[in-house]
């Protein structure tokens, strides 16, 4: 599943960039806009608030320039076989998802009246290096990278340096397009970190043998 997911964050930015001109248009189209998409979130009406979550599940997969999208697929592999080992598969997307839709939907309700198109992976990686650190504290990481293996203090440490430089990225973004803020990528890492109860019943099942 982790190398499906960096296929699909590159298979789609590569789309995107084929687009040209109308990569703006695609990218406000199918991107979470907070003035758009928080007023469909109603309780008592679930298949509403179903049709409002779409935007913001296709949102983790655009990204508007390339050193976001290489920053994610590279921080993706290296925290996310250690995570899907322990939880298989479906759990992993589900965290990679749950993760991404937490640092978007905290970010469009802090300005709910946006009308920028929130992008980006950086919130449903972040869950991921979060979900890393429980599940191998005091060990060694492994990666998709057969006999690479990391410290596990490398996690936290790579991963906020590299969402740092994603925040300050020199790389402009098109007009009402933007990324999730790393106030709310925090929170999508201790979101992931949260769950750590969940890893500890869970046995790895060694995808790479």
């Amino acid at each position: 599943m982790t190398a499906v997911l960096v296929a699909l964050l590159i298979g789609v930015y590569l789309h995107i960039v084929s687009l040209g001109a109308h990569a703006d248009v695609f990218l406000q189209a199918h991107g979470a806009v907070p003035n758009r998409f928080l007023s469909m979130l109603q309780w008592r009406h679930p298949y509403v608030m179903l049709y409002g979550l779409v935007p913001v599940v296709t949102a983790i997969f655009l990204h508007a320039n390339w050193m976001h999208v290489a920053i994610n697929a590279l921080l993706l592999l290296l925290f996310g076989p250690s995570v899907e080992d322990r939880l298989g598969h479906y759990r992993f997307l589900l965290l990679f998802l749950f993760s991404g839709v937490v640092a978007i939907i905290a970010e469009a309700l802090v300005v709910p009246d946006s009308h920028t198109a929130l992008v980006g992976a950086q919130g449903a990686v972040a869950g991921v290096g979060g979900a890393c650190i429980l599940i191998s504290p005091r060990s060694r990481i492994p990666t998709m990278v057969r006999g690479l293996e990391l410290p596990w203090a490398f996690a936290p440490v790579c991963w906020l340096m590299f969402a740092i430089l994603a925040s300050v990225s020199p790389l402009s973004l098109p007009l009402d397009v933007g990324v999730v803020g790393l106030p709310y990528l925090f929170l999508a890492f201790a979101a992931g970190a949260a769950l750590g109860p969940l890893y500890r019943h869970q046995r790895p099942i060694l995808l790479r043998g």
